[in-house]
């Protein structure tokens, strides 16, 4: 357990309630388990309602909104991603770390099978 991860233990102790981490966190350890994989990892900024992170895989690209727990994304930002899909790309958007690489892995693992083919 890092410093930061036991100071957060001992705050929801202290306060009774659970620490909800930052957007920035989510951030840093997706963009860590993106590079480990071989991915490309882009952070979009000054594009508003746009996904504001952007994986690129072999043979395909994801976008993703990451909010805080307990946030959604703004009526914009919504609009968007539903815009990405039907010109049949891959937009999504998380709270959860594990979520987004599933979202990621799968993504790769259909590609990889659908180059097999």
């Amino acid at each position: 357990m890092t410093g930061e991860e036991e100071f957060f233990k001992a705050l929801d102790k202290v306060s009774g309630r659970a620490h909800k981490p930052k957007e920035k966190t989510l951030e840093a350890q997706l963009r860590e388990w993106v590079l480990a994989q071989g991915w490309l990892y882009i952070k979009n900024e000054g594009t508003r309602d746009f996904p504001d992170r952007l994986v690129i895989g072999p043979g395909w690209t994801a976008f993703l909104e990451l909010k805080r727990k307990g946030y959604l994304p703004r009526a914009g930002q919504m609009r968007t991603m539903t815009e990405l899909r039907a010109l049949n790309q891959n937009a999504d958007w998380s709270s959860d770390l594990e979520y987004c690489k599933e979202y990621l892995t799968d993504i790769n693992n259909e590609q990889q099978r659908k180059a097999r083919h």
